[in-house]
């Protein structure tokens, strides 16, 4: 019987009037506040993907700094694909604030191609000259296909023949 009281807040045990404990707990309702960063977007550095930095924080009601857990860590790599990465933090009061972000990777650069200069032969026959040619493509993520028309050791014929080489990367980027 009486008033009570309650200055402050947090998870306190109250005595009663008498000095017993009454086993009251007034649990604070204040939750802690995440910050987590807007969407992230990375180009592939690798077929595995890129890295990715974030920087995820969380503070008590009151202020104070809390450790903050996340599904995939800050520095890590990321697949190419959308990745949710979840963080949650639990302030002294036991409430628990969570939330998400999206890590994004994509390969939009194109496969590289090295070629020769142009090449002058001698015609073997009447039908010209058997030319073989090194080429080749590189793409951060990898070359699915290259092909250059006409071929490396087939028969061009007498004057000009330009040779076209096309590497194409598993996102569909290609390069010629």
């Amino acid at each position: 019987t009486g008033t009570v009281t309650i200055t402050g807040g947090g998870d306190t045990n109250f005595l009663d009037t008498d000095g017993n404990s009454g086993g009251v707990t007034v649990t604070s309702g204040d939750m802690p506040t995440i910050l987590l960063p807007a969407t992230i977007l990375r180009e592939a550095t690798s077929p595995a993907g890129a890295t990715a930095t974030f920087v995820a924080t969380a503070t008590e009601p009151g202020g104070a700094s809390i450790p903050v857990i996340c599904s995939m860590n800050s520095g890590g790599t990321f697949p190419l694909a959308d990745t949710i990465v979840t963080c949650s933090a639990t302030a002294s009061n036991g409430n628990t604030v969570s939330g998400e972000f999206t890590v994004t990777v994509v390969d939009t650069t194109r496969p590289v191609l090295t070629v020769p200069a142009d090449i002058t032969v001698l015609a073997t026959s009447a039908g010209g000259a058997v030319v073989s040619y090194s080429a080749s493509a590189a793409d951060t993520v990898g070359v699915v296909s290259f092909v250059c028309t006409p071929p490396s050791g087939s028969l061009f014929p007498i004057g000009s023949t330009t040779v076209t080489c096309v590497a194409s990367d598993a996102s569909g980027n290609s390069g010629s």
